[in-house]
């Protein structure tokens, strides 16, 4: 089943990386010999400092080229620096899940000197974890029918039928052209519009999507409407909205529809040789696939939100204030770049930004505990992120995004993601394992998806 590792966004991700120095047995020098200071800086917050006596630094080099390493000055000064953390760590029995980050501004590795070293780092406190029986979990259920399988192919007639002007009132499966703008209900000022959009009117019930903004029942406010009339739909953002300042609430979109047009539907014939499938069954065998796949992706998403609202009610997760920044950081560009996107200039961006300042700092410590609390579950579950568990992740979200595996995963070691894709297995296999023993209450995922419209 496949983990999104961006629901959330990639995590932060520091200059400083403790890993073990490869000679350990025995140590390339007295961890003991090495003076380290411990200072409290904050609830959760700590910092060290550590100096290398120039003897040890000469010493620590001699064993990194004894034992075959990299023994240049940067690489000996990165291996020295990840040693120090690593053994400040074991000294000061620190159990981060942020990782440290470095105060100095470089560490410089010169023989015949001293190295100093100092990082700031969080330190995880102990977690009463409640009996996961206790968890009362839903679970949005749908099933695959023949019917909805029908539904769709004669989605795919239509998408590839012919279109013809529409005077009179639109019905279901007519597609219009409309402009479209979105907005907050106690403001003038519209958040998203465009010019032109070309949608099809999926009947009564058929539901829409503008800006990434879900509209259930689309069609009952369209149907029976004509051309050049304007019509308001009130909306509900999903929880992962693009803005996350925006995510979980209401707006009202605006639609006037410029144009209407008759779809004449192409059989199941042209529709099959399109896709280029053998034959109308491997077709509908191929999308009754591509809708479970879907059916699992959005029950997951939905099983996962509510384990981990239900463990922030439980568990109080301290923050550091660089993670709550980076987190801020992050949350900041993604803002800005959707925006971008949707053609507002930089004063209005801006505007957008220091109006929803504190939203965006009450979001990044939300996404910043969630993150810190799967951390903390996936040790405390003893769960792992082995080489297998990451090649098949990966191969689940290519095919999610009809991709090559073997693509993917070059652009995503390219683009320094797979740390990412780590943490997706490991929150995946936390997240089975609860549902293992948790309480869960099957519910239609239409009943479901009406309650928490109801709920926001």
């Amino acid at each position: 089943m496949e983990r999104d590792s961006t629901a959330l966004g990639d995590p932060p991700t520091y200059p400083l990386c403790y890993t073990c120095y490869p000679v350990s047995d025995p140590l390339p020098i007295d961890p003991a010999d090495i003076p380290m200071d411990l200072t409290e800086l904050g609830t959760c917050e700590r910092r060290i400092v550590m100096t290398v006596p120039a003897r040890l630094v000469k010493r620590f080099h001699k064993k990194l080229k004894k034992a075959g390493e990299d023994a240049s000055q940067e690489n000996a000064g990165r291996m020295l620096a990840n040693f120090c953390v690593e053994q400040g760590l074991k000294r000061f029995d620190i159990n981060p899940v942020w990782g440290p980050i470095p105060t100095t501004d470089k560490q410089q590795f010169k023989l015949g000197s001293d190295f100093e070293i100092s990082v700031d780092v969080d330190d995880a406190p102990p977690v009463t974890w409640p009996d996961f029986a206790t968890l009362e979990i839903v679970r949005p259920t749908r099933d695959i029918t023949d019917e909805l399988i029908d539904s769709e192919m004669a989605e795919q007639q239509r998408d590839a039928g012919t279109r013809s002007p529409l005077a009179g009132p639109i019905e279901a499966d007519d597609e219009i052209v409309c402009r479209v703008e979105v907005g907050e209900p106690d403001s003038d000022i519209p958040l998203h519009a465009t010019e032109e959009v070309t949608i099809r009117v999926r009947g009564i019930d058929g539901p829409a999507s503008f800006f990434g903004i879900p509209i259930d029942r689309f069609g009952a406010a369209v149907i029976g409407e004509t051309a050049g009339n304007t019509i308001q739909i009130n909306a509900h953002l999903p929880e992962d909205y693009v803005d996350p300042t925006l995510a979980g609430s209401n707006v009202i979109v605006e639609i006037k529809i410029c144009e209407a047009r008759r779809i004449h539907p192409a059989t199941v014939e042209e529709v099959v040789e399109q896709y280029g499938s053998p034959s109308e069954a491997i077709l509908r065998r191929q999308i009754r696939l591509s809708l479970e796949q879907k059916v699992k992706q959005d029950q997951l998403r939905a099983l996962s939100q509510q384990i981990f609202a239900r463990l922030g009610e439980i568990i109080d997760v301290p923050l550091p204030h660089w993670a709550v920044s980076q987190y801020r950081n992050h949350l900041t560009a993604l803002i800005r770049t959707a925006m971008e996107k949707r053609g507002y200039d930089e004063s209005a961006i801006a505007a957008r930004l220091a109006d929803q300042e504190d939203r965006i700092t009450e979001v990044a410590m939300m996404q910043g505990k969630r993150r810190a609390l799967s951390n903390l579950l996936g040790r405390h579950l003893e769960m792992r992120a082995d080489e297998q568990a990451i090649i098949g992740q990966i191969a689940e979200m290519a095919a999610a995004a009809g991709r090559r595996p073997e693509d993917l995963r070059k652009e995503i070691m390219a683009s320094g993601r797979l740390q990412g894709v780590a943490i997706a297995v490991i929150e995946g296999k936390s997240v089975d394992k609860i549902l293992e023993l948790a309480n869960i209450t099957d519910m239609p995922a239409d009943e479901w998806s009406s309650e928490q419209i109801n709920r926001a």
